[in-house]
């Protein structure tokens, strides 16, 4: 297996200097003439919305892309191009490994590529343990290192866009106190060096008191989710991993109405109300406790009655990751 490194973490230097003599010194004429020099069978990315992917040449080589993250047009440049005959003329992927039908069209519509509905790669490989519940109420932090001034979109700055954040927090440890349970809050993944920025963002807003956060772990994330009673999110990839992993999970969907916003909507692209009976677009305390009430008091009979229903729609799930295993398989051995 060769490793292609996009981010200039490390370069064959044979390829640079060919390509210097050639007059070839763009990152894309690197990236071309790696891939013709190794003449893979498989081209695999998790990179599904770089758009040097896309417009990689591949050869005859079978070019595949997996869904990383719960994907927007705002985060997503790549999702704008689909309005954008010109720009996705030359994108050229053969498959994609998605969370749902929804984004699979999406995704097809950019390069004609063929989909397979997997849920969360990352969550497929990771075996679901929900027995031993440990965390009362998981909130799953969206917190950044931006100034407060910094614009998220043209019309809106951090702080503003920050503000729902800050509120559901508030909430959730007034929930906890009131129910005599505690709030956990799990970083985000963020170099170690942040990990105390982030632990101090919170202590401003909730004290020092009734609450514990638990440092940004990759290799015990789904580990520590599993071990919730409950996790609480606004809209976050390991959110709707949690939900399809069984776990009970409330969504705040609070950022869609800004505008420019508005594939941040809870679901997006599937079409959703804007409320259900685990997620709400209404921040407010009322509205926030008769949410968690409700997710809260259903029995595990009722939660997966209503997780089955929207799975589709959302985030399905295929353990150990068998269709794409089927698929390497395949093309390995020239059967498609």
């Amino acid at each position: 297996m060769d490793i292609l490194y996009k981010r200039g973490e490390e370069f064959n230097f044979r390829i640079l200097l060919k390509n210097f003599i050639n007059f070839k010194f763009s990152m894309m004429d690197y990236f071309n003439s790696y891939v013709l020099a190794v003449d893979p069978k498989i081209i695999l990315t998790f990179s599904d919305n770089d758009h040097s992917i896309y417009l990689l040449k591949k050869n005859s080589a079978k070019k595949i892309i997996i869904q990383g993250a719960w994907r927007s047009e705002h985060d997503d440049d790549i999702f704008r191009d689909i309005k954008n005959l010109s720009k996705r003329k030359n994108f050229n992927i053969d498959y994609a490994f998605t969370f749902n039908e929804f984004i699979g069209k999406k995704y097809n519509l950019l390069s004609k590529c063929k989909y397979y509905k997997i849920g969360s790669f990352k969550s497929n490989s990771n075996p679901i343990r929900l027995s031993n519940k440990k965390f009362d109420i998981l909130y799953i932090s969206s917190w950044a290192d931006y100034n407060e001034n910094f614009n998220v979109t043209p019309n809106l700055t951090w702080s503003e866009f920050n503000k729902p954040q800050t509120l559901l927090v508030k909430y959730l440890s007034n929930y906890a106190k009131k129910n005599n349970l505690i709030l956990y809050v799990y970083g985000r993944k963020t170099p170690k060096n942040k990990s105390k920025k982030e632990e101090y963002y919170y202590k401003n807003i909730l004290g020092e008191n009734n609450w514990k956060f638990i440092p940004a772990d990759k290799e015990k994330t789904y580990k520590i989710i599993d071990q919730a009673k409950l996790v609480v999110t606004l809209n976050s990839t390991l959110g709707y991993e949690s939900f399809t992993r069984g776990i009970k999970t409330a969504f705040f969907s609070l950022k869609h109405k800004k505008k420019n916003l508005f594939s941040t909507k809870f679901g997006w692209p599937s079409k959703l109300p804007d409320k259900g009976f685990f997620w709400t677009d209404n921040l407010s305390k009322s509205s926030c406790e008769i949410l968690l009430n409700r997710i809260v008091n259903s029995n595990k009979r009722k939660w997966n009655k209503i997780r089955n229903k929207y799975r589709k729609q959302l985030m399905l799930n295929d353990p150990n990751n068998s269709k794409f295993k089927l698929l390497i398989k395949k093309l390995l051995k020239n059967k498609i």
